[in-house]
């Protein structure tokens, strides 16, 4: 199944960036319940507030890191402007926070939850395909195929 393949690391940057989106959702979808409610939840009681924006300070140091790599790695372009990435990582938060609200809505009986948690990892991934290099974008392309057995762009 693809949740075995995506738990069998070879740790290449982009295989693990995937790998890692997709179980962050795959958790995040177990508990959309939650989700559901988040904002009103958060409002009434301050320390699940407090432990998402201490989560989201660490989701951000990692995707840094994990930019910065890239950078070093010839994989991504060096930000064209200050703060570019943190950009991209509040994009990433936002999706990843929020889309099961969106899938209940437009994907409710269209897709399967993996189907969905695949399209969802997409949306993140794709977020950095127009800043990687050529050589970025071949890697990039490459890992999905073997993870997800299909091509992006076919």
């Amino acid at each position: 199944t693809l949740f075995t393949k995506i738990k069998d690391f070879k740790d290449t940057n982009f295989e693990a960036f995937f790998k890692t989106t997709f179980l962050i959702l795959k958790l995040l979808n177990k508990y959309k319940f939650f989700m559901f409610s988040f904002v009103e939840i958060s409002r009434n009681y301050s320390k699940i507030s407090t432990s998402f924006i201490e989560l989201q300070k660490k989701k951000k140091l990692q995707f840094s890191t994990f930019h910065k790599l890239l950078i070093m790695q010839g994989f991504i372009k060096k930000e064209t402007y200050k703060g570019l990435y943190d950009t991209i990582i509040l994009q990433s938060n936002i999706i990843s926070n929020f889309c099961f609200s969106e899938g209940e809505i437009l994907l409710k009986n269209k897709d399967t939850e993996e189907e969905k948690l695949v399209k969802y990892t997409e949306t993140v991934a794709l977020l950095i395909y127009p800043y990687l290099t050529e050589k970025g974008k071949l890697e990039f392309l490459l890992n999905w195929k073997d993870i997800f057995d299909y091509e992006l762009f076919s």
